[in-house]
């Protein structure tokens, strides 16, 4: 088993997104709380999923010195 950049390989040739590991509990809440609502007879909808994910090879770059902020700054989601 393996740590690189974000993403757990295993033995097994499986890559794990680590930063998608929060994804599947947001959904199955989302659901739950959208089928409450329905089930009172409101309304709710469910948005579209949103989840860019940096280069990890460009930031560590970035932070090794061999990147700059501005190589870098449209590949940071947040910024």
């Amino acid at each position: 088993m393996e740590l690189s950049c974000g993403t757990l390989q295993t033995a097994g040739a499986i890559d794990i997104d680590l930063l998608d590991q929060g994804s599947k509990p947001w959904r199955a809440l989302q659901a739950k709380i959208h089928q409450y609502i329905q089930e009172q007879e409101g309304q709710s909808s469910i948005g579209v999923d949103f989840n860019r994910r940096p280069n990890f090879d460009d930031i560590e770059d970035f932070l090794n010195g061999t990147k700059s902020l501005e190589e870098i700054t449209n590949i940071i989601p947040c910024i």
